[in-house]
């Protein structure tokens, strides 16, 4: 191969010569497009995290082949795995800045909690009430965010912080499994290894909590709280002295966090937007039910009121 020398962030890789090369260069038939490719490291830039020997794997329309077809360069971004050793192992996997790969134990669930059969549920609510929502983290990210990636970049949190590690258990939404299946993520975000493991690559801002030895721990700004068995009913006042009877529901925080929030304190979130449960009861893996929300919808927290008379006891 003649000498190359790579940007900063792109890889030459060896590819197999199966393109079809033409006076003009390249062509990729407009169906070869996103035809998954694999290829092995041999130069890579000094952002990159890949090195000499490791596989990568690709869509045939980010290659820009040089050397007669037989190497090409690519950016690093573009490889959707990339794997350092065997490519067969999930956990040999190297991850993108913003991305997490999680094992999960199912897709949708065939049987509830407690051994009954759910059987083929026909409804999009009924399979959202079965569909994975947790699973043990494989690979953390180096960083929560890459201002690069067209996904990662989007989201509001711009924070780089990462707070999980291998081995940890973390929650997310049902809606991260019907993203995949829309194919809005990345190429093949959902995979099985040869053991027939599951796995999903997903982005990190879209944890909710991890599960520790001391309790959960919110994640991305969100909280995790449980609910009062017994709705607390008041009265909402509304404009021109004119009450409104509605229920108002009482949560409790889960945990204590940095900024302000104090384990068991009393809460009313915006009740136009709830906490949303974050284990069915069917598939709960907590011994608790648990809700999270989004923490600037807490919009105060109740303190307990005390009253007291002057030549009496306190009355709580």
């Amino acid at each position: 191969m003649s000498f190359v020398n790579p940007s900063r962030d792109s890889l030459v890789i060896a590819v197999a010569p199966t393109q079809e090369i033409g006076e003009s260069g390249l062509y990729i038939p407009q169906d070869k497009v996103k035809t998954p490719h694999f290829g092995r490291v041999v130069m890579s830039g000094r952002d990159c995290q890949c090195m000499y020997g490791d596989h990568v794997m690709f869509l045939l329309g980010s290659l820009n082949l040089i050397d007669n077809g037989r190497h090409a360069v690519i950016p690093e971004r573009f490889c959707y795995k990339m794997f350092r050793g065997n490519p067969s192992k999930a956990s040999h996997m190297l991850m993108h800045d913003g991305w997490v790969l999680i094992k999960i134990p199912y897709v949708t669930a065939e049987v509830s909690k407690n051994g009954m059969n759910i059987g083929k549920l026909n409804s999009t609510e009924g399979n959202a009430r079965v569909t994975v929502r947790q699973g043990i983290v494989v690979k953390a990210p180096r960083s929560a965010y890459n201002e690069k990636d067209m996904i990662v970049s989007s989201y509001f949190d711009k924070s780089t912080w990462v707070d999980i590690k291998k081995g940890d258990q973390v929650f997310f939404s049902e809606y991260v499994i019907n993203t995949i299946r829309e194919g809005s993520y990345i190429f093949d975000s959902f995979f099985y290894d040869v053991d027939g493991n599951m796995y999903v690559t997903i982005p990190y801002k879209e944890l909710i909590c991890k599960n520790t030895s001391s309790g959960l721990v919110p994640l991305n700004g969100y909280m995790v709280c449980t609910k009062e068995e017994n709705e607390i009913k008041k009265l909402l006042w509304a404009p021109n002295d004119r009450a409104r009877r509605h229920g108002i529901d009482i949560y409790r925080s889960a945990c204590s966090t940095p900024d302000g929030f104090v384990k068991g304190e009393r809460l009313v979130i915006n009740p136009a937007i709830p906490p949303i449960i974050l284990e069915p009861d069917a598939i709960r893996t907590l011994d608790t039910e648990y809700y999270y929300f989004k923490k600037e919808y807490a919009l105060l927290s109740i303190e307990e009121e005390s009253v007291s008379f002057s030549k009496s006891k306190t009355i709580r």
